[in-house]
């Protein structure tokens, strides 16, 4: 490397092959640390924020079924009387003459799921077909159904191969029932149930 001094006080740079593959190498090495560094950083901001975003519904919840039954099994600790201040008494003085409020609704309790859905020989009558599956996924079905719409069924072997069982809906006595039936089937995704008779 040379550097020939002009008569104005100037001077030039030259480099050779060598030096500009160099400085080319030591950039590079610079962009790449600086490169790093701050990816570094963005992935430490990004955990803490995900960190501090965290809300309670997120955090896995861990139920003992021995102590809920030990909590279930001990009666209630009777309430705390609050100490109410006269302007308290005086408001709630109004509020005792009028009728109490009705309480709530109960919600609608589902439908109680026999516990034994297999039988070689359901009773004579008229049934809708859901489905033809593996005996488990036809049990499985059915508690679902039953549990959803409150109708009753049997799984039972299919005649035409033994490895699958009949999903079926009823005894249904009518056309109303039929379509009543079909409609809250339709309403759970089963589209193609048909009649059968035994």
């Amino acid at each position: 490397m040379s550097m020939p001094v002009k008569d104005e006080g100037e001077f030039e740079l030259i480099l050779g092959n060598k030096q500009i593959i160099a400085v080319f190498v030591i950039v590079l090495l610079l962009m790449g640390l600086f490169f790093s560094i701050g990816f570094l950083a963005g992935r430490r901001s990004a955990a803490g924020t995900a960190t501090a975003g965290r809300t309670p519904a997120d955090v896995p919840i861990t139920v003992d079924a021995t102590r809920q039954e030990a909590a279930a099994a001990q009666p209630p600790p009777p309430a705390q009387e609050k100490a109410e201040t006269p302007s308290s008494t005086a408001a709630a003085a109004p509020e005792s003459s009028q009728p109490q409020q009705q309480p709530e609704q109960e919600p609608k309790k589902q439908a109680q799921v026999p516990s034994r859905l297999f039988v070689e020989q359901p009773p004579a009558g008229t049934y809708l077909q859901a489905a033809a599956t593996q005996r488990a996924d036809a049990e499985a079905m059915l508690s679902y159904i039953i549990g959803k719409t409150g109708l009753t069924g049997y799984v039972t072997p299919s005649p035409k191969s033994p490895e699958l069982c009949r999903v079926l809906i009823g005894p249904l006595s009518s056309n109303e029932q039929m379509a009543d039936a079909r409609s809250k089937l339709g309403a759970l995704g089963v589209a193609n149930a048909f009649p059968v008779k035994y």
